[in-house]
């Protein structure tokens, strides 16, 4: 599975972090997360792990066999269903890095349930596209109501379909700003993508406080943590519960 932001700040990690610790602390469903920013990047952050370090990988381990225990060794435990593979190099480009990335990842792959990749957009190449075309099951779509970020959608799920590729996608549309500053609406998203949106998160102004407080998100009662909820449901083949309407509502919706 990879979770793929149309462009930065979208909230791409937050959602690889939530649905992973989700997945393993409530769904008894063992998960690696792979953090596809080689660079930097928060996702220790939303994962609320500390004194964090990337494993360094040096040039001569492209040319080093791998195993099972040896590629162990390059994840670091988040808790005890959750492990993260982070790796840095300063002799190695963004495309071999990712490569010997999920080369370690296949040889985790029977060990858990899921595999969650994290694809930034800052990140993302023409290599990347036919990795997802070709060998993820299930991608999930970040984007925001904005039109570059939905054009930059339309532009992957165009080349999925060019491909004739059979990945399943769960669409997010995530408001990473007050919804008034949206420049389109749900319906214009769905008639450029010609894909139902499956889930809508709003905008959430104490978010980024809650995560450094070090608190999970799909366990608050924020609209987006039951989005979560819902994307996790997806994911395990589940009819997801939606939330009830309140009374007012029905009764305004209704005239």
């Amino acid at each position: 599975m990879a979770i793929w932001g149309s462009k930065g700040g979208v909230g791409t990690s937050l959602i690889v972090a939530e649905i992973s610790k989700e997945l393993s602390e409530k769904r008894n469903s063992s998960c690696l997360v792979m953090d596809s920013s080689f660079l930097g990047g928060n996702l220790d952050i939303m994962l609320g792990l500390k004194q964090f370090k990337k494993r360094h990988i040096a040039l001569g381990a492209l040319t080093a066999s791998l195993d099972e225990t040896y590629a162990s060794s390059m994840t670091q435990k988040v808790n005890d269903m959750l492990s993260l593979l982070a790796i840095e190099s300063n002799e190695l480009d963004n495309n071999q890095m990712k490569d010997y990335s999920r080369e370690l990842s296949n040889e985790l792959s029977h060990q858990v349930n899921f595999i969650i990749e994290d694809l930034s957009n800052s990140n993302i190449s023409q290599s990347d596209f036919d990795y997802v075309a070709l060998n993820i099951d299930t991608l999930i779509i970040v984007t925001e109501p904005s039109v570059s970020s939905v054009r930059a959608a339309a532009n992957l799920i165009h080349q999925l379909e060019e491909k004739n590729s059979s990945v399943r996608c769960i669409l997010i549309v995530n408001n990473v700003r007050p919804e008034k500053s949206a420049t389109v609406s749900m319906s214009e998203i769905e008639k450029l993508l010609h894909k139902k949106i499956n889930v809508e998160c709003a905008y959430e102004q104490s978010l980024c406080d809650e995560i450094l407080r070090g608190k999970s998100i799909y366990k608050q009662s924020f609209d987006i943590s039951k989005k979560i909820n819902i994307v996790t449901s997806l994911l395990l083949g589940e009819e997801p519960s939606l939330p009830k309407k309140n009374f007012l509502n029905r009764i305004f919706q209704s005239k």
